[in-house]
């Protein structure tokens, strides 16, 4: 609905067709505070292995100098100095409405002609990020709005087809903090500006939506004068505030009871028009309870879209008749994937986790890692999706799954390997070999492993040839997230993986609808189609989304996946190059 970016003059909330006597809130107002909120800083990396650098003369010096020093550090220039040390520029996107608090990923870039070789093994040391403009060929700063820190994961971790570009080039997932709240909201139009505009609206959105503000429930909006209007979002709306600013958009204002019913009827024969199916069945979600039964009719529709999007709508209002359809719709048609996922992580209806939990078992990589996502969030306190968090370092988890076996390595959102299928392994040809590291299989039932730090003593310890034993075994010899990472994907180059390696598979957004195409069934996996924009707060991947730094990748399971079928894609970028930073 509304492509980050967008200023609050953008007319793209409004529709035409409208009934000539319904006035609705798009008409009158459009959203601000939907983009996402860049923020940059220069950042201290240390704990390198002798491949940093003492940065040249430059702006970014001096404002990292002035940084340390407000920090109390007075070592600045051995600090600086140190072939362990290196400067960086960092950025990171905050999605709209974030709480203080939240967190959000980094990207990490060196400087152009510096002389580090290597981000590998870094970490970030806590640097102020603030949004930066350039105005008058001068950089400006804003306030402190988050504070970054942790380990970084090097590009060249995923992908080492850029050479050793990869290696200058790093994330540090879940690594930003917002440091206060991000506002959103609607600003009225020039034409409309009121108070008894202003006040219509807000007193229309209140009569659709609460939020709970301590132990009170209260409505959403708050008219600020006669051209603004902060909004607040509800829970069940957190993960996806594109859908929620364009219910917002669809509200009637200044409209009668009897006026409601002879709309909520002329919605409902939009609704079976495939055409007109996805804003009619927002419109009824803005209506609410009463336009319920129009959406269970749509349910029962012969057309997928129809069906779809009157599943959408129920869920938002809390029914459950839509849930075995966003289950269908998440596994069977990738257009659909992403709002259905959404969809069911947000709401409350029981049955949104048992749809979740049996797509665990699904054939798509990116489902079953959705769905892992979504329970994730439904249910963050639960030890399953939760995860135990290994060495400080990254989170792991096994999801029994009776789909083909899969190991899921994240590069977004926090450091974390799932394995969806127990008793997968490496095979009796298993090697890996790094700076002080060798594993190996001795035969089809043991992996020995050697660890050796000079000056100390060797460590030698044997584990079976199960992968959740060779990786947990692994971290009690010191070995981290990136070292992990880089065991599974030579296992997979080497042949020696009895599973599928896949890198980042998350539900993306931009796959077209081809309504021409369509059946009174979900197509195959290989579909490619679209169902409206939305903001990727949950399913956030850096891979499809301009301004988050990458271009579109692709069908997902063919681009970030290696399996024993594919090994010819095993040369292709598994994301797209990350743009330079200033």
């Amino acid at each position: 609905m509304i492509p980050r970016g967008q200023s609050p003059d953008n007319t793209s909330m409004r529709f035409t067709g409208n009934p000539v006597d319904t006035k609705f809130v798009g008409n009158a107002a459009a959203p601000w505070g939907l983009n996402f909120a860049k923020v940059e800083g220069v950042a201290l990396i240390t704990q390198l292995d002798g491949t940093g650098s003492n940065p040249r003369p430059s702006g970014q010096r001096e404002h990292l100098v002035t940084e340390m020093h407000s920090h109390g550090v007075d070592d600045v220039d051995e600090l600086l100095a140190d072939e362990n040390n290196a400067l960086v520029v960092v950025r990171g996107f905050i999605p709209p409405a974030a709480k203080k608090g939240d967190n959000f990923d980094l990207e990490i870039q060196v400087l152009p002609k510096s002389d580090v070789t290597s981000l590998e093994d870094g970490f970030m040391m806590k640097t102020r990020l603030r949004p930066m403009a350039v105005l008058g060929n001068r950089v400006r700063e804003g306030h402190v709005v988050a504070v970054g820190r942790g380990d970084l994961l090097t590009k060249h971790m995923f992908d080492a087809t850029d050479g050793d570009q990869g290696l200058l080039q790093a994330f540090v997932p879940a690594g930003g903090t917002t440091a206060s709240p991000r506002p959103v909201g609607l600003a009225i139009q020039t034409q409309s500006q009121s108070i008894k505009t202003a006040s219509a609206i807000s007193t229309a959105i209140n009569g659709r939506f609460t939020t709970f503000d301590g132990n009170a429930r209260i409505g959403v909006a708050n008219p600020k004068n006669d051209k603004l209007i902060e909004i607040k979002v509800p829970a069940e709306y957190s993960l996806n505030v594109g859908r929620y600013f364009r219910v917002i958009g669809n509200l009637a204002y200044s409209e009668s009871p009897a006026e409601q019913l002879d709309r909520i009827q002329k919605t409902e024969s939009e609704l079976n028009d495939p055409a007109m199916a996805a804003l009619a069945a927002v419109r009824l979600e803005g209506i609410g309870k009463d336009a319920i039964p129009s959406l269970n009719r749509g349910l029962r529709s012969d057309d997928a879209e129809v069906r779809f999007h009157s599943a959408m709508a129920l869920t938002y209002l809390g029914e459950k008749e839509g849930i075995g359809e966003l289950r269908l719709a998440a596994e069977n048609e990738p257009a659909f994937r992403w709002d259905a996922l959404t969809a069911l992580a947000s709401t409350e209806v029981d049955l949104a986790e048992d749809a979740l939990e049996s797509l665990l078992h699904a054939q798509s990589s990116e489902t079953r890692y959705g769905a892992f996502r979504s329970l994730q969030q439904r249910s963050p306190d639960d030890p399953v999706y939760h995860g135990t968090l290994v060495r400080n370092s990254f989170y792991f988890t096994t999801i029994p799954s009776d789909s083909r076996p899969m190991v899921h390595v994240a590069r977004k959102f926090r450091p974390e390997i799932v394995l969806f299928g127990e008793q997968q392994r490496v095979q009796d040809n298993f090697l890996f070999v790094e700076t002080g590291l060798t594993i190996k299989a001795k035969n089809r039932d043991t992996v020995e492993m050697i660890r050796f730090i000079p000056g100390e003593p060797e460590i030698r310890t044997t584990c079976s040839t199960d992968l959740e034993d060779v990786i947990l075994t692994m971290s009690k010899l010191g070995a981290e997230y990136p070292t992990v990472v880089a065991m599974l994907k030579d296992a997979m180059l080497t042949d020696s993986l009895d599973t599928e390696l896949v890198i980042n598979a998350l539900p993306k957004l931009g796959r077209q609808y081809d309504r021409s195409q369509a059946t009174v069934e979900y197509t195959s996996e290989t579909s490619d189609r679209y169902v409206a924009d939305s903001l990727p707060i949950l399913f956030e991947t850096g891979e499809n989304e301009s301004d988050l730094g990458a271009d579109n990748a692709g069908t997902a399971d063919l681009n970030v996946g290696y399996s024993p079928e594919t090994r010819a894609a095993k040369k292709r970028n598994i994301w797209s190059i990350m743009p330079s930073l200033r």
